[in-house]
């Protein structure tokens, strides 16, 4: 049915072990085919880093069943297997933290530890397969990683930051982030309301 025989399908695969580590491989290797792809062309630091945000959530939103069979199985896999994994996903995570870094460089971000502030996303992102079951009853993806992004510039854009982001707004560089500025929920929003 799916074009092919048993005996290739046994050169690559033995054991059960064999098929869960190649749907985790597929997986990362999802993210870190998705994130350059969605940036490609992007030159604002500011820009760029929501993009890869986004991009990320998105692909583990896809991925879900994938995404959390991966945290529940990664342990019973080999330690040579666990290495292997281990380094796809610091690969991965060093986009996003690479993105964070020129924002930082630029001035629109304060400086923070890069590798604890991208597992803090890393677990943004995956949090979503994580709990889909009960997010998905109360929010959509979208509104789940703008409400995510809108916690971390809150967190970490610095004036000059602010300044950008507002003018990106104005110029539609960050398409799909754009519902961002316009959050309700935003302190800065809320205050300029008032």
């Amino acid at each position: 049915v799916a074009g092919f025989s048993p005996g290739l399908v046994y050169t690559y695969v033995r054991e059960k072990e064999d098929v869960l580590f190649l749907v985790i491989v597929s997986l990362l290797e999802t993210y870190a085919r998705e994130i350059p792809e969605a940036i490609a062309g992007r030159t604002d630091p500011l820009d760029r880093f929501c993009v890869a945000v986004e991009a990320y959530c998105r692909a583990v939103g896809r991925n879900v069943d994938a995404t959390a069979l991966a945290y529940r199985e990664t342990k019973s896999l080999s330690r040579e297997r666990q290495k292997v994994l281990m380094q796809l996903e610091l690969s991965t995570n060093k986009m996003i933290s690479d993105c964070l870094e020129e924002c930082i460089r630029a001035g629109y971000c304060r400086s923070v530890n890069l590798e604890l502030v991208t597992y803090r996303i890393v677990l943004l992102a995956h949090g979503w397969a994580l709990k889909a079951w009960h997010f998905k009853r109360i929010t959509t993806l979208g509104e789940y990683i703008r409400e995510g992004l809108d916690l971390f510039l809150h967190a970490l854009l610095t004036k000059t930051g602010w300044r950008r982001w507002q003018t990106l707004g104005r110029s539609g560089a960050a398409t799909s982030t754009d519902a961002l500025r316009k959050n309700p929920h935003s302190p800065r929003t809320r205050k300029a309301q008032r």
